[in-house]
């Protein structure tokens, strides 16, 4: 069942678009909850996504696999997005850990998902 070759993952622009949403979302919302400064730009974590695009395509393009850039960057971009979220998810959870709590340091996620200071 999970044997599955490169040719499963759709050839969709469809679904490229939206692990595009996913990963800007995800970039979104780690930047934000985890608080990373006031002088933190998202247009910085825009251009950086961007960037990182231009490198998957230029791999692809060297090694010849251009024609299957939609599809194996929206497999990359898709897991990493999930993942990504799991770990903003998983640094909120250990925010509410009573013994991670003297040090006075809560992120911002503490203070949207759960409401206590």
């Amino acid at each position: 069942m999970l044997r599955k070759g490169p040719e499963q993952v759709p050839d969709s622009w469809l679904v490229f678009l939206f692990a595009l949403i996913m990963m800007q979302f995800a970039s979104f919302v780690a930047a934000t909850l985890i608080n990373l400064g006031e002088d933190y730009s998202h247009l910085l974590t825009l251009i950086t996504n961007v960037l990182g695009l231009g490198i998957y395509a230029a791999i692809l393009f060297v090694s010849g696999f251009i024609r299957r850039f939609v599809p194996i960057v929206s497999a990359i971009l898709a897991c990493g997005s999930i993942l990504t979220l799991l770990f903003v998810a998983a640094y909120v959870l250990s925010e509410s850990i009573p013994w991670r709590q003297h040090s006075g340091h809560r992120c911002h996620a503490h203070y949207y998902l759960v409401g206590t200071r």
